[in-house]
This record gives C-alpha cells, sequence and structure tokens, in this order.
C-alpha cells in the first residue's frame, strides 16, 4: 500500500463480491466486447479491483486508520449478510456516461449498510453525500462516451457476505487496489 504525497491514503469501503458473481460478470464482459468490439478507448475492470462500493472516503491520513477499522467493526457486526439483484449493465450513470456498469436494485438491507458506512465520512472530515445512492459494479472506463451505450437486461441474484476498507492507487496504467481490512457480515445465510 502506497501513500499519496503527504502521507495520505486514498480509501473507500466496499463489499467484496462472492467467486460466482466474478463468473457471471466475466460471461457479461465477453458479451460487450464481442458486441462493442475490442477497443484501445476501454479500459475493462480487472477481476480483482470489481466491488460494490459503500463509501468513497477519499484522502485520509493514515493515523485514522485504526479508528476506521474500530468503526467498521462494529458496523459490521450490527449487519447480516444479504441479497441482491443486478438487473441491468448499462453507461452509468447515464447514456451519456463513460463508465460501463452492472447496476443493482437497491434494497433496506444495502440501503442501511450504506448509510451506516457514510457515517464514516465525518471521521476523516468529508461532508456527508449527497447524491443518491445507486449500487453498481464497474466494469469499464472509456476514454469517450460510446456512440451506442450498451444496454443489457440482467438478472443475476448476488450474495454479500464480507465488508472491505480498500486503499486506492491511481497509476497511468489504472487503479491498483490494496485491501487494508475484512469484516465478516453477520450471520444471515442465503436462500
Amino acid at each position: 500500500m502506497q501513500k499519496k504525497s503527504g502521507g495520505q491514503l486514498r480509501l473507500f469501503v466496499a463489499l467484496e463480491l462472492p467467486g460466482s458473481l466474478h463468473t457471471y460478470l466475466d460471461a457479461v464482459c465477453s458479451a460487450l466486447r464481442a458486441s462493442i468490439g475490442h477497443s484501445k478507448d476501454i479500459r475493462w475492470s480487472k477481476q480483482a479491483n470489481q466491488h460494490l462500493t459503500m463509501c468513497f472516503l477519499g484522502e485520509t491520513e493514515p493515523g485514522l486508520l485504526p479508528g476506521l477499522c474500530g468503526e467498521l467493526d462494529a458496523i459490521a457486526s450490527q449487519h447480516d449478510c444479504f441479497g441482491g439483484e443486478i438487473f441491468r449493465v448499462c453507461s452509468f450513470p447515464d447514456a451519456k456516461s463513460p463508465i460501463i456498469a452492472a447496476e443493482l436494485e437497491s434494497n433496506p438491507d444495502m440501503e442501511r449498510l450504506h448509510m451506516d458506512c457514510g457515517r464514516l465520512l465525518s471521521l476523516v472530515g468529508r461532508p456527508p453525500e449527497r447524491r443518491r445512492f445507486r449500487p453498481h459494479i464497474t466494469l469499464a472506463r472509456c476514454r469517450r462516451r460510446l456512440r451506442e451505450p450498451p444496454l443489457l437486461p440482467a438478472a443475476q441474484n448476488v450474495y454479500f457476505d464480507q465488508l472491505v476498507l480498500v486503499a486506492s492507487e491511481l497509476t497511468p496504467g489504472g487503479s491498483i487496489y490494496t485491501p487494508i481490512e475484512r469484516w465478516p457480515l453477520g450471520p444471515a445465510t442465503p436462500n
């Protein structure tokens, strides 16, 4: 994990994706590559970088890590594992966007976890997030908007059971994500 100049870490809190979802997303990305065509203007997300962001903390002093980890441990212990559903793959957040994502239907469990993780922003000196939470998994970033943005209906269930604090290093070749610590969510089991 590399510190930015000034010693700060670029952090976010996310839900890790289960292996079965990676298999599904690999198939979706293969279908998208076939329909869009291979292009140097599209940077596909590495499987290891795919996640569902709960809260972007941004530049954070390393001295705040123990407090953040303690809070995340408490948050994880208050939330059971839960499911969700990917309902479409599209340009995100709108048709003009250069991001291709798998968008999930939000649900009360996901919203509650997002709100609890959002409270961490005050610990790092950032204001609360004002944008509406739209859960998604970034699949690709395009240098320019696609002429015909993808829109694929999807119906894939997913089960989330682990929260992770991640350090993000921006590099010319793409982001490098390093998990700092993981916490299991509570005891619920998939149906």
